[in-house]
């Protein structure tokens, strides 16, 4: 078991969604969520990886539904979309993560599950609230899969990147 702090555990967990392919304001999102998840008390490390496992595809919306494979691609639209109306989300992807979601957004929602349908809107209850504060426990084996992911996020080693940034003999400054 690995104890991290809320920056160590965020720099892993955005870097891993942008390793997976996904824009850096979704993988933010991610990392919000799964850090909020964390402070409830349950394995938002773990379920951030699960949620990383499908392809980023962007969701569809037809009709007051939803529906995507990509948690992290399918929750921010989710969310926006529930804040004028209620929302049904129709996938297969492990939801579990939506309680961060929502606590990462303020808390004031509604998430109603039934098989691989959610129902989401908006909603006067606070709740639940934060319990517990970092270091937060990962275990090993989900901490080296959110790394080996993060190596997609970083630049191949050619000749030309280890040479390293800037001008070289062109700049005058």
């Amino acid at each position: 078991m690995i104890h991290a702090a809320r920056s160590e555990l965020s720099g892993l967990l955005t870097r891993a969604g942008v390793g997976r392919g996904l824009p850096v304001g979704i993988a933010d999102e991610l990392t919000a969520a799964a850090l909020a998840y964390c402070s409830l008390g349950e394995d938002g490390a773990g379920a951030a990886l699960a949620a990383l496992s499908a392809d980023p595809e962007p969701p569809r919306y037809s009709g007051g539904v939803i529906r995507g494979e990509s948690l992290p691609m399918l929750a921010p639209s989710a969310f926006d979309l529930a804040a004028s109306s209620a929302i049904t989300l129709d996938t297969n992807a492990n939801i579990e993560l939506l309680a961060g979601y929502a606590l990462a957004r303020g808390n004031c929602w509604s998430i109603q599950k039934a098989g691989s349908h959610a129902t989401l809107s908006r909603s006067d209850d606070s709740g639940p609230t934060a319990l517990n504060a970092p270091p937060f426990a990962v275990s090993f084996d989900v901490w080296e899969a959110l790394k080996e992911l993060g190596l997609g996020a970083l630049v191949p080693a050619t000749p030309e990147t280890e040479a390293g940034a800037g001008a070289g003999e062109i700049d005058n400054d």
